[in-house]
């Protein structure tokens, strides 16, 4: 029997009115989300992979298509179930300076969702809290302190931690780790895959490196302008790509002992918006392309 994806998104389109027309920032992607399982979405600026996550978390309402999770088609439900749903999701955001509120201490901020959800006393919250500060490697003694006393990497473990209090089924990464130094980068990045282990939870990670995506990513989505043009799993996409574009951001990875003509990075040998491509999709058997 199969499992029931946590996620599931059919045909899903976003559109905004834009000075030249209509922006379809997301334009008929599909995907799912399995329980325990990371799917990688890797696209330059403007591909349309931030809007992407927030239609998840809710943040932002489909212009078309549905939004399935856990079965349950988003929109068939009344408000107040779909609010209910919508907390076995949690965002992480790309900047750790302004996504954290500099008046409050960081112990509260993580706490803050465990009192809205109820049933567990103050001393149970900062019990929680507690064990939270120590998981992603921070000294319980500093839940007392304010944000502006923590470096970049520091308050992305805190924003990690408030993401994982309330105990969610899924976490919405949204470039998490673009802010920060390199060698922090990768603190942060394994720090994800290890609550990953123990929790089985599942993540949407965003990134525009897909190197970096690759490195936490069980199923790899790449994105541009708004399309789905390759979506297969991790080593399939990283180790035979399909499309110009994709193949065209591995290029543009560093390696060592490797030179690059002048040090430019290859342009994408992609489409103009009214010519036709194609994209590539993986099953667990075949590969199989589709021309738009």
């Amino acid at each position: 029997m199969t499992e029931t994806p946590l996620v599931a998104l059919h045909d899903v389109q976003r559109h905004f009115p834009g000075p030249g027309g209509v922006v379809r920032a997301v334009n008929g992607v599909s995907l799912t989300i399995g329980r325990g399982q990371t799917v990688g979405v890797v696209g330059e600026s403007g591909s349309g992979k931030s809007t992407l996550g927030r239609i998840i978390v809710g943040l932002d309402d489909p212009t078309a298509g549905r939004v399935v999770m856990a079965g349950h088609d988003l929109a068939a439900m009344p408000a107040r179930a779909r609010r209910t749903l919508r907390r076995d999701v949690q965002m992480v955001f790309q900047d750790p300076y302004s996504s954290l509120n500099p008046r409050m201490t960081v112990g509260r901020q993580v706490g803050e969702s465990l009192l809205v959800q109820g049933g567990l006393t103050r001393a149970q919250i900062a019990e929680r809290v507690a064990g939270l500060f120590d998981q992603v490697g921070l000294r319980p003694a500093q839940m007392a302190s304010y944000p502006h006393e923590f470096s970049g990497g520091q308050r992305q473990r805190i924003a990690i931690a408030r993401a994982v209090a309330p105990r969610p089924h899924l976490i919405v990464a949204d470039e998490p780790v673009s802010a920060l130094d390199v060698s922090v980068q990768a603190q942060i990045l394994n720090l994800l895959v290890d609550i990953q282990r123990k929790s089985a939870l599942s993540y949407l990670f965003i990134a525009h490196d897909i190197a970096v995506v690759a490195h936490v990513s069980h199923v790899i989505l790449v994105m541009h302008r708004g399309v789905v043009v390759e979506y297969g799993q991790t080593h399939e996409v990283m180790g035979d790509a399909q499309h110009p574009y994709s193949q065209a951001l591995l290029a543009a990875v560093p390696r060592f002992g490797r030179r690059r003509r002048g040090g430019a990075v290859p342009e994408p040998r992609v489409a103009a918006p009214r010519e036709r491509f194609e994209w590539c999709v993986r099953s667990p058997t075949h590969a199989y392309r589709v021309e738009i």
